[in-house]
C-alpha cells in the first residue's frame, strides 16, 4: 500500500470473519477478507481462494486408519474457534448430519494455538491444511480420514462499492496478487 498509494491509512483488524462481515455491512469497514461474505448492493464480492480443511489430531491419540465418522469422534475434546465462527459452524453442521453433539468443544481464537494444542494431545481440531504444512510433514500431527468428508471454505476479499470506488477495487487486486 505504501508505494502505490502513498497518502492511504490502513488498519489491519484480526477477527472471525462473521465479525468481520457485520462490520463491513455495517460500513465499519471499507474491505476484508473472510469467508461467507454477505453480498448486497452496496458490496462486492471477489472469489480468493479455497481453504481445504482436514480434521487433524496427534499421533499421540491413536485414532486409527479407517474412515472415522461424527460418532466416533463426539467423545473426543473437539478444539476450534468459538461461536459464530465459520470453523464452529461447519463442525456443528457436521456431526449435526449425524444427528450428534460433540461431548466437549473447546474454544479458541488462534488457529496457531488450536494446532499446537492438536499437537500436544489436548484434541482433535478441523483447520485449514495450508497452515499444517510442517505438522504434518513432521508427523506431529496426522490427518484424520472423515466420512462424511467436510467442506471446505472460500476465502474472499469483499469491499463496499460507495465513497472511494476505485482504491478498494485496487486494494482488492493487490490482495488477489497476494494470494495467489
Amino acid at each position: 500500500i505504501d508505494t502505490r498509494f502513498p497518502a492511504v491509512r490502513a488498519e489491519i483488524r484480526s477477527d472471525f470473519s462473521a465479525s468481520l462481515n457485520g462490520a463491513l455491512q455495517a460500513g465499519e469497514l471499507d474491505i476484508a477478507v473472510l469467508t461467507a461474505p454477505t453480498p448486497n448492493a452496496l458490496i462486492t464480492v471477489e472469489p480468493l481462494v479455497e481453504l481445504e480443511l482436514m480434521w487433524v489430531a496427534s499421533p499421540k491419540l491413536k485414532l486409527g486408519p479407517g474412515a472415522l465418522r461424527p460418532s466416533d469422534l463426539a467423545r473426543l475434546p473437539i478444539i476450534t474457534n468459538p461461536n459464530p465462527s465459520g470453523l464452529h459452524t461447519s463442525i456443528a453442521g457436521w456431526f449435526a448430519s449425524a444427528g450428534i453433539q460433540p461431548t466437549r468443544i473447546n474454544t479458541c481464537n488462534s488457529l496457531v494455538i488450536m494446532a499446537t494444542l492438536a499437537r500436544e494431545g489436548a484434541g482433535i481440531s478441523l483447520l485449514p491444511i495450508s497452515i499444517l504444512r510442517t505438522d504434518l510433514e513432521t508427523r506431529k500431527l496426522v490427518i484424520l480420514k472423515v466420512a462424511p468428508k467436510i467442506r471446505g471454505h472460500s476465502l474472499s476479499v469483499a469491499y463496499r462499492r460507495a465513497g472511494r470506488g476505485q482504491g478498494m477495487r485496487a486494494l482488492a487486486q493487490m490482495i488477489h496478487e497476494i494470494t495467489e
